[in-house]
C-alpha cells in the first residue's frame, strides 16, 4: 500500500508505460439513485459524456450527449494512474457480495489496439480502480460541457 495520487492504493514497484489510446467508462443504474452515464476519452483529450439517469452535478441535472476537453494536467494524472495500477494484470471481473449496486465497466484501448475490459459490480475492485472511478465520476463536475 502506498499513498499516491491523493489516495492509498496498491503499490506498483515497476509501473509500465502503455500508450493509452482510448478510455471508456460506463456506470450502470442501480436500485435507487445512482448516476447512469458513459464517458469516452481519447488520446487527444477529447471527452464525450452521455448522461442517462440521475446525473445531478453542481446543482444541475444533465441528460443527453455532451462534449468537452480534459485539461492537460488532469489528463496526465489520469493516464499516470491508469499505468500505475497495472490495469493489464487486473481481473476482468469484480463484484461485491451485496445487491442493488451499480456496475462500472471500464474499457482501455492501448498500445497497438490491445483492449482490456473490466466489469466491476459495486465498483470496489481494487483501491486503484476506486481512485480511477472517483476521478471519472468527478470529471462530470469539473469540465465545461457543450451539448
Amino acid at each position: 500500500m502506498i499513498y499516491k495520487f491523493d489516495s492509498f492504493i496498491e503499490e506498483n514497484v515497476l509501473p509500465k508505460r502503455h500508450h493509452i489510446l482510448e478510455l471508456e467508462f460506463n456506470a450502470s443504474p442501480c436500485y435507487g439513485r445512482c448516476p447512469s452515464f458513459s464517458l469516452k476519452i481519447v488520446s487527444n483529450r477529447d471527452v464525450e459524456w452521455i448522461a442517462k439517469n440521475d446525473n445531478r452535478v453542481n446543482f444541475q441535472e444533465y441528460t443527453g450527449a455532451y462534449e468537452s476537453k480534459v485539461p492537460p494536467e488532469q489528463y496526465k494524472e489520469l493516464i499516470n494512474l491508469i499505468n500505475y495500477i497495472d490495469f493489464e494484470n487486473l481481473d476482468d471481473d469484480y463484484e461485491v457480495s451485496y445487491t442493488d449496486s451499480a456496475t462500472g465497466t471500464l474499457k482501455i484501448v492501448y498500445d497497438n489496439l490491445k483492449v482490456k475490459t473490466i466489469s466491476d459490480y459495486g465498483m470496489m475492485g481494487s483501491r486503484g480502480l476506486r481512485k480511477l472511478y472517483n476521478i471519472l465520476f468527478n470529471l462530470r463536475g469539473k469540465l465545461e460541457w457543450k451539448k
